[in-house]
């Protein structure tokens, strides 16, 4: 015969599937910034305009035609990587924001 509970043991065992899965999910957040610490700790994801790779990018978009006197193919190379770079940059961003820990965590 099932065990009929009470409204006592229906709460108490929701609160616990809660806590636990709290508790998964911050662990799951900290493992995921401790991936993405080196990249941050480099400067990506950063918001701050003078980031060191903020920087690269806009040398790289702004200034990347002027290496079509020496090399056209390194003038190639910038424009195409300058991209790739402002992608990574804005999803690193977005993934740190995604798994910092929320204030009541911290």
């Amino acid at each position: 015969m099932a065990k009929t509970y009470t409204p006592e043991e229906i709460e108490q065992q929701r609160a616990n599937v809660a806590a636990a899965d709290a508790a998964a999910a911050a662990e799951r957040k900290a493992a995921a910034m401790a991936v993405l610490q080196p990249f941050l700790d480099a400067g990506w994801g950063s918001s701050s305009e003078t980031s060191p790779i903020r920087t690269a990018i806009k040398v790289a978009q702004d200034a990347a035609h002027t290496l079509q006197a020496i090399d056209p193919t390194t003038a190639n190379l910038m424009f195409s990587m300058a991209m790739p770079m402002v992608t990574a940059d804005d999803k690193i961003r977005t993934l740190a924001a995604m798994n910092a820990p929320s204030p009541a965590e911290a």
